[in-house]
């Protein structure tokens, strides 16, 4: 497949390199946001799913039981699941819209996002991402490096 990428192209023929961007740093607030429908979710699921999710543990661990020894600690986290899935329930609407807002600031922190397009004639790509029809667009060969999947040594 052929991808294009429109750029002023100094920094890709400057340097030889793609510049990356975190999500936060778009100029579109919702480009990056994560929409969550979560009103079915049960009381069975989410318990199965606290119960699964080493990374839910960990963060109640955190919070809640940090002095206790980890193996200490999960035996109870797995005792009071009960109580946390019916506490989480109660706050599950509000917490679902606070993890929506933050979702884009919290993928900043371990992603950064380039943009590739398989158009090379998109005139709104021209005015937004080649310097307002100044830049350049230049192809790229999905099955050569970056995009195969193999490292360059």
């Amino acid at each position: 497949m052929i991808l294009f990428k429109y750029c002023s192209g100094l920094h890709i023929l400057a340097t030889g390199s793609l510049k990356f961007a975190p999500p936060n740093t778009f100029n579109d607030p919702f480009e990056f946001a994560m929409n969550v429908d979560a009103s079915g979710v049960t009381k069975e699921e989410l318990k199965a799913y606290l119960k699964s999710s080493d990374d839910m543990f960990e963060g109640w661990w955190q919070k809640a039981e940090r002095d206790m020894p980890r193996s200490t600690a999960r035996t109870v986290y797995d005792d009071t699941l009960d109580h946390i899935v019916e506490d989480a329930l109660v706050h599950f609407p509000e917490n679902v819209i606070q993890e929506q807002e933050n979702s884009c600031n919290r993928s900043s922190d371990w992603w950064a996002v380039t943009c590739f397009s398989e158009r090379r004639d998109s005139c709104l790509m021209w005015s937004h991402y080649a310097d307002r029809h100044r830049g350049i667009v230049i192809e790229f060969d999905s099955q050569h490096l970056p995009f195969n999947g193999m490292k360059a040594f």
